[in-house]
């Protein structure tokens, strides 16, 4: 069902139904699939640095969850983040002299909740955890001419209410997504290689050893991993799952600048997890 807002009675009840509060698996978006209209693909997506369902409004918004949910150092996402209280983001709006905005329909201007797409914590280089907000825009809706500068004036009252956190902010669009690395990471997901472990320890070292034997052959992705379940005695599509599940685990590195596809070039890898794999190389016929 889809949650509407009329009165500021609405807002009250949803922040205390606990909506964008909370972290990691107990955290609740304030706005879902289901409440707004999306520009190209909405999608519930499952989450591998988190392991709950992610509401991602727009193709942009899950290119660039692809990217935070890949990633080594982000330690929790939450999107869809409400911007509370409002009565802060109002001052904001009135001491730049622009009008905040409001639900549409209501009878009384209702105050909108504004939300910032995602909200990360990340870990620093010197190992402690630290916050980042990032909104997610196309190039095209910064520049249109009917609403560029409407678009404009909220980012700046969402840029002023973080800076007033101490809380780096910043825009984020098409241009940081490269779409072969998206597309990339998009096939790595299939069938979700969310496991932290796959058979067995050794069943995934062999696998990669085998990989590593393969490499020099010079054939498709395809016709690797076909080889390869034939070495190991493997159904092809568990080889397949495999190989998606040792790269999105990081314990093979590969080029993701290059596209990945069955029949496409094998490509180059280097090990990352050694410790793992040596412990069973001696056993590698």
């Amino acid at each position: 069902m889809r949650r509407k807002v009329k009165s500021q009675a609405d807002v009250d009840r949803y922040i205390k139904q606990g909506l964008g509060q909370g972290e990691r698996e107990e955290y609740q978006p304030w706005l879902r699939v289901q409440d707004v209209p999306s520009r190209g693909r909405s999608c519930k997506v499952h989450g591998f640095v988190v392991s709950r369902n992610y509401q991602l409004l727009s193709d942009l918004e899950y290119a660039y969850w692809l990217q935070l949910d890949f990633s080594e150092t982000v330690l929790d996402i939450l999107e869809q983040f409400p911007l509370l209280p409002v009565s802060a983001l109002q001052a904001i709006a009135s001491s730049r002299g622009v009008e905040y905005p409001a639900y549409v329909g209501t009878k009384v201007p209702v105050p909108y909740v504004m939300t910032t797409d995602f909200v990360i914590t990340v870990l620093a280089s010197d190992g402690s955890k630290k916050t980042v907000a990032r909104t997610v825009k196309y190039l095209d809706e910064l520049i249109d001419e009917k609403t560029g500068l409407r678009t404009a004036q909220k980012l700046e009252i969402e840029e002023e209410y973080w800076t007033a956190q101490g809380v780096s902010w910043n825009v984020v669009t098409e241009k940081n997504m490269p779409v072969v690395v998206t597309r990339n990471l998009d096939w790595l997901r299939k069938d979700s290689p969310f496991q932290n472990k796959l058979e067995s320890d050794e069943a995934v070292c062999v696998f990669i050893q085998e990989l590593k034997r393969a490499q020099f052959f010079g054939w498709t992705l395809r016709r690797t991993l076909e080889h390869v379940s034939t070495r190991m005695r493997e159904r092809y599509e568990i080889c397949a799952y495999m190989y998606r599940f040792v790269v999105w685990n990081k314990l093979i590195r590969i080029d993701l600048m290059k596209p990945i596809t069955l029949n496409g070039p094998f490509p180059e890898f280097e090990i990352l997890d050694n410790s793992l794999t040596d412990t069973f190389i001696a056993e590698v016929v």
